[in-house]
């Protein structure tokens, strides 16, 4: 799960001695007009150390097969990720994965 991965990077961050925190903001099951690819889209903030705060907005789809990742990430100062949300998310959700025959 995606918390599972969450908790795994902040015990990896932890053994070196470093702050790592996350908190998920949001996590959503996409679909898409072919049954063919599924998909993921998980908001969530990033503090490590004394870095500022991120915003990482991560966009994952998966093919039927189960054999390819396409995968969009977002990433920026928290400040800036709020400020220009709307114009972000719509970025986000133009990603489209097109099937070959």
């Amino acid at each position: 799960s995606s918390q599972e991965l969450r908790d795994q990077a902040t015990q990896y961050w932890a053994n070196r001695g470093i702050e790592y925190k996350t908190e998920l903001l949001e996590d959503v099951m996409l679909t898409t007009n072919s049954d063919a690819v599924q998909g993921i889209r998980v908001i969530y903030t990033v503090k490590e150390g004394n870095k500022p705060l991120e915003a990482h907005d991560l966009t994952v789809f998966v093919s039927d097969d189960r054999t390819k990742l396409y995968t969009f990430l977002l990433r920026c100062a928290w400040d800036c990720y709020a400020s220009r949300f709307g114009e972000l998310s719509e970025i986000a959700e133009s990603f489209t994965v097109l099937g070959r025959n």
